[in-house]
């Protein structure tokens, strides 16, 4: 590979790290091509590439980037995976095809220019996605209003029980 087809290189994939959410990076030696095609192929369907990449035109392309990362992330074979949508969905399938394909080892991940370990990528993937996150937070905040609401109601409600009752009384007579 010659020098300009390197900086070609190192220029895709310094516009594919600004445009994504988040950066996922594992190691996948041994994996079949037929594998790594399925996850791609799922990765796509969530808004998400997988890119193979050289260990130092990918260090080369973040290096100003993203402060904390090391050269130790990057030995053996190393794919990348791009999250330009929700990254929650990302991890979860990231990590649930290396649950199923032990080969595939995950390395570490970058979200919102910071490093994270292995074990964070791991747990991020636990939490739910945006919108269920939105829905809670929606819920929580609607609580103590619906309880303001019943609050108010109650009096009226048990006043129209009184009432309902000495009606039925005035009935019954």
């Amino acid at each position: 590979m010659n020098k300009q087809s390197k900086a070609e290189l190192v220029s895709t994939l310094q516009g594919k790290i600004a445009k994504s959410k988040a950066i996922f990076i594992t190691g996948y030696k041994g994996l079949k091509v037929g594998e790594l095609t399925n996850l791609r192929r799922e990765l796509r369907k969530s808004d998400g590439d997988l890119k193979i990449v050289k260990n130092t035109l990918f260090l080369l392309s973040i290096r100003d980037t993203i402060p904390g990362i090391t050269e130790e992330t990057f030995t053996g074979s190393t794919a990348v995976m791009f999250a330009y949508g929700d990254p929650s969905a990302i991890a979860k399938q990231i990590v649930g095809f290396s649950k199923n394909n032990p080969l595939l080892v995950i390395k570490a991940g970058i979200m919102n220019h910071s490093f994270m370990a292995a074990d964070k990528v791991v747990l991020f993937s636990t939490l739910p996605d945006r919108n269920a996150l939105v829905g809670m937070l929606l819920s929580t905040l609607n609580a103590p209003m619906s309880r303001l609401v019943n609050a108010a109601a109650s009096p009226i409600a048990g006043l129209i029980t009184v009432l309902h009752g000495i009606l039925q009384n005035e009935q019954k007579k």
